[in-house]
């Protein structure tokens, strides 16, 4: 793949040939490109979870975005309503919204997510709008506003409704793949032994969070964190829920703003409350402006105004936005009811042309439920001339569920979380005493 228009996500199209085998399925008709893809499709057939490896990585996780994008697109084809009355509500006192009702939501296996298009034709005059998929609820989805459109509304009316896959984020995914492939980078994401590092800190002369300072296990982790022990291999933090992993994160970022002003930290999560709740634990301990909630361009705001004065939308984000800022905290994807991602914030930094080595570390919360391609987004951001610049941190329960992928055989590649293959590499497993390396 070639250069690509730094300041435009790039378009990635699903192959003809790709789709050729998808929708027809003939042997007869193929082309030779058709036919390997046709293969491969067999063999992923044969198995529960694919096996990744250096030398297919790559060319699988493309695949399976490629498949991903094909079965959304084809289950919302299924999901075409007609002759449907339109409810609007208020939101608040400024937004406006359409409430639609949608009798097969599966919360299990979402076929509509946050942010899809939602088009909706008068079923008389046939005239078209395009909505966003704000909330999905039971038996609802609430569309937001179009302007357009809710001038010449008419709860009376009755209307066609067509629902639209919104690719942005697979595009983003897309995009780090390419990045990580350029800068041949692949290697961190299957570590080795990590490389020794000369700077040590002994120990914890004071604890943030009160609970760290009673618990060895975790003042351990924050040093090992603040010495980059494991690097370039990401750290991991692992355990069921309760066990203190988002509480050694905070210590951890506690701890590295203590010790230098010149660390910038990168914190992703999976959901805006799971950042939220970081964020709130961070600001008992550092002051607001140096920590920054970055929303992405299409949420919706009106609910955070305790993140006011120490937040800023992703629609016109400029690196003089976070220049002075020591933390960014933002959301990697909503993986835990509908797989929405909201990476378009970490493609913006990308396309900032930051130094690869701008954040000394980047943390990733809930690591186990986003997928291989989520998680490139925050290693492509650091990834340059075959090696990583920052130190990873991953934190999560590789025992929990894992992602959700609309596509069964795309589920084969991506349905097992990066948190769950590193877990059964040798750096990360029990040594010969049954114990974990702390580093």
């Amino acid at each position: 793949m070639s250069h690509f228009d730094q300041d435009t996500l790039p378009e990635f199209p699903i192959p003809d040939d790709l789709i050729q085998v998808l929708d027809i399925n003939d042997d007869s008709v193929m082309t030779e490109e058709a036919l390997m893809y046709s293969r491969i499709l067999d063999s992923l057939t044969t198995v529960k979870y694919v096996d990744l490896s250096k030398s297919h990585y790559l060319d699988l996780l493309k695949l399976a975005l490629y498949l991903e994008e094909y079965q959304s697109n084809e289950e919302m084809k299924k999901r075409k309503l007609f002759q449907q009355r339109i409810q609007l509500v208020k939101l608040n006192k400024e937004e406006i919204a359409f409430e639609i009702h949608v009798n097969d939501l599966d919360e299990e296996r979402p076929w509509i997510r946050e942010n899809d298009f939602v088009d909706v034709i008068n079923a008389r005059t046939y005239k078209s709008f395009t909505l966003k998929v704000g909330y999905i609820m039971k038996d609802k989805i609430i569309a937001m506003d179009n302007r357009r459109f809710c001038n010449v509304f008419n709860p009376r009316h009755l209307y066609n409704i067509e629902f639209r896959f919104q690719n942005y984020p697979l595009r983003c995914s897309h995009y780090a793949i390419w990045i990580v492939n350029r800068e041949n980078t692949i290697h961190t994401l299957f570590p080795d032994e990590p490389k020794s590092t000369n700077n040590q800190t002994n120990g914890l002369l004071t604890t943030f969070v009160s609970k760290i300072a009673i618990n060895d296990q975790q003042k351990q982790a924050v040093m090992n964190i603040l010495n980059k022990s494991s690097f370039p291999a990401p750290y991991i933090l692992y355990g069921p829920p309760g066990t203190g992993k988002t509480a050694t994160l905070v210590e951890a970022i506690c701890q590295i703003h203590e010790m230098s002003s010149f660390d910038r930290i990168l914190v992703c999560t999976p959901s805006n409350t799971a950042a939220n709740e970081i964020m709130k634990r961070l600001l008992i301990f550092i002051p607001s402006n140096k920590v920054y909630r970055i929303f992405s361009q299409s949420k919706n705001r009106w609910n955070d105004k305790e993140f006011k004065h120490c937040s800023f939308s992703g629609k016109m984000l400029t690196p003089a936005d976070i220049r002075h800022k020591a933390i960014l905290v933002t959301t990697l994807c909503v993986a835990t009811k509908y797989r929405h991602f909201i990476i378009i914030v970490l493609y913006k930094l990308l396309l900032m042309k930051l130094n690869c080595d701008y954040f000394s570390y980047i943390f990733i919360d809930e690591a186990g439920q986003g997928t291989e391609a989520d998680i490139m987004i925050p290693f492509s951001i650091a990834s340059k001339e075959n090696r990583l610049h920052s130190q990873i941190v991953l934190a999560g329960d590789p025992q929990q569920l894992g992602p959700t992928v609309i596509s069964k055989l795309a589920d084969i590649i991506l349905g097992r979380s990066i948190l769950e293959r590193l877990m059964s590499y040798k750096i990360y497993q029990k040594d010969s005493q049954n114990t974990y390396n702390p580093k």
